[in-house]
């Protein structure tokens, strides 16, 4: 899943109390009073019903969160003037990564730099969820992404993930 560009960007407009922006986690929703959030429209002014700032919280509009089916924890902020809602328990995912199908550029010392394309190994996944390997980037399955386009929440868009078994050859 990847932020839809077409739509105006979410951020951090204000530090508050000394708050640092690095120290910002969606486990720690207690911080979020310390930063003031609103839309980057330089580029678009269109607001989206959904937004991720930072790479690190993944917010949908407060009123489309009515009735959400997923057991996820909601923790409050406002972006501009509208009230969303940061789902603060997406998992954070071990062993997901098929590392011989996937495309990795590494570092010279083996670390990865960057998965260019990911190949997830078959298991069951939660409906949102996040790999160590690609810290910056949210997974779902199927399932939420129904739920994403059926709601008509706007801001993200979807790209195929394969999964593939691990080979022996």
């Amino acid at each position: 899943m990847k932020f839809d560009f077409r739509y105006a960007y979410a951020d951090i407009t204000e530090n508050l109390n000394g708050a640092d922006s690095l120290d910002l986690s969606a486990d720690n929703p207690e911080m979020f009073r310390n930063f003031k959030f609103g839309w980057l429209t330089t580029e678009s002014t269109q607001i989206p019903t959904c937004a991720i700032i930072i790479s690190e919280l993944f917010c949908i509009d407060k009123d489309k969160c009515v009735g959400i089916p997923f057991d996820f924890s909601l923790a409050p902020i406002t972006i501009g003037r509208t009230p969303y809602m940061v789902l603060t328990n997406v998992e954070y995912l071990d062993n997901c990564l098929n590392i011989k199908k996937s495309k990795i550029k590494r570092f010279s010392n083996g670390d990865v730099m960057e998965v260019t394309l990911p190949v997830l190994l078959p298991r069951e996944y939660p409906v949102l969820f996040r790999i160590p390997e690609m810290p910056s980037v949210f997974f779902c399955t199927n399932i939420f992404k129904e739920f994403i386009e059926n709601n008509s929440i706007t801001g993200v868009i979807f790209e195929e993930c394969p999964v593939k078994s691990k080979s022996w050859f």
